[in-house]
């Protein structure tokens, strides 16, 4: 199964407030009880994964894109495909 993101939170660059870039994805495709959020955080890219029988909503990671971030997530929950 494969994962998505979802734009929740932008920023916008320059005086130019019609050109804004993603700061923070939704995640969906995840297991039933799970749910994550990507975000730009200072300078990299961090993940919030939640999931039921869980407390923690600690932000963990240190990734270059959203993508990466979002690969590494996909292969904590799922597991490596290779």
């Amino acid at each position: 199964m494969a994962l998505q993101l979802s734009e929740t939170m932008w920023e916008a660059q320059g005086d130019d407030r019609g050109s804004a870039i993603p700061t923070q994805y939704s995640v969906s495709g995840l297991p039933a009880g799970h749910a994550a959020t990507i975000e730009r955080r200072e300078s990299r890219w961090q993940i919030q994964h939640r999931h039921a029988g869980s407390d923690s909503s600690e932000w963990t990671g240190d990734y270059e894109t959203a993508g990466t971030a979002l690969a590494a997530l996909q292969t904590k929950i799922f597991g490596s495909l290779g």
